[in-house]
């Protein structure tokens, strides 16, 4: 499962003060000309949505993705799916708006009922046609658990990764925005901050370095030296679901590098073995394939959430 950030350019990121002594972001972005010199286009990157509160959207799912392109990319973005017939649900916003408040993450609150576009965008992602026939009767969940609902997204990605429901979903999301930085309004090193893992490679420090004996392949050539388990070993895991892949995204959005899983159930079959190996020994930098195992119970509903059919 593929989740897409399209760059065409390389960035180069300038950081230079302008006549108010205030730092601006300046994106040079490279491309071929047509006689294959390099072209250099210069262009102010536009400022970032804050994080730290709440959103509201009135015009569905084009409005929420403009939000996350907004974004800096790699936040943390919770969507409140509001349905006005869950009465227990009025409190909520308040809820949300103080749990918020200066954190690296923002709250996408859509109305369900009051506007079309956003019924439409509920439909979409969490909720189906009432189960009873009966006048007035409510829409429900999809996976069918009980109201109220959120859904959790990684920017720019309207994919959700998670989505939180019934009783305790207030608590989860308390419990994953207090889990998040303090959002501080300091733009000149949170941008400066950005670009430099982006220039580190997108993947911060969470990985392995790779061993000695990737470099031997790189250089031979020769397949025979790495076993089929190192292969496979070379490879990071997603083991605790989402909470992995949120961490892992935050990274590669910020390098605005795509992220591909490669999901298993009882171990890979002899023939995708060897496509890894190929990988390996061509590539052995690549450090955006993931393996999940679709038997461990966090990575199961993960699955379940990205449309991973067993």
């Amino acid at each position: 499962h593929e989740h897409h950030h399209h760059h065409h350019h390389r960035h180069h990121a300038h950081l230079h003060r302008d006549h108010h002594g205030h730092d601006q972001h300046i994106d040079a972005q490279t491309s071929d000309g047509d006689d294959g010199t390099i072209v250099s286009t210069s262009s102010e990157v536009r400022s970032h949505l804050a994080p730290g509160r709440v959103v509201k959207i009135t015009d569905g799912g084009s409005e929420a993705q403009h939000v996350l392109d907004s974004i800096k990319p790699g936040t943390t973005v919770v969507v409140h799916w509001d349905a006005e017939w869950h009465v227990e649900g009025a409190a909520i916003p308040k809820q949300l708006d103080g749990m918020v408040t200066n954190k690296e993450a923002l709250v996408i609150h859509v109305d369900i009922g009051s506007h079309p576009p956003n019924w439409s965008f509920a439909m979409e992602k969490v909720m189906r046609k009432p189960e009873s026939n009966r006048q007035g009767a409510k829409p429900v969940l999809k996976d069918g658990r009980k109201w109220p609902c959120f859904t959790v997204h990684i920017a720019p990605d309207l994919q959700p990764i998670e989505v939180l429901a019934g009783t305790h979903a207030v608590n989860s999301v308390r419990k994953l925005i207090a889990s998040l930085p303090e959002y501080s309004a300091d733009l000149s090193s949170l941008g400066s901050d950005v670009y430099a893992r982006r220039e580190r490679g997108g993947n911060g420090g969470a990985r392995r370095t790779p061993g000695a004996r990737t470099e031997v392949i790189g250089q031979e050539g020769d397949m025979s030296i790495i076993s089929l388990e190192d292969v496979v070993a070379h490879f990071p895991r997603i083991s605790n679901g989402a909470v992995d892949l949120r961490e892992q995204l935050k990274t590669f959005a910020q390098g605005k590098k795509n992220l591909c899983i490669l999901w298993e159930e009882d171990g890979l079959p002899l023939k995708v073995v060897k496509a890894l190996q190929t990988i390996v020994s061509k590539r052995p930098e690549a450090d955006n394939l993931f393996l999940a195992d679709v038997t461990v119970a966090a990575n199961a509903s993960l699955g379940k959430a990205l449309g991973v059919k067993r």
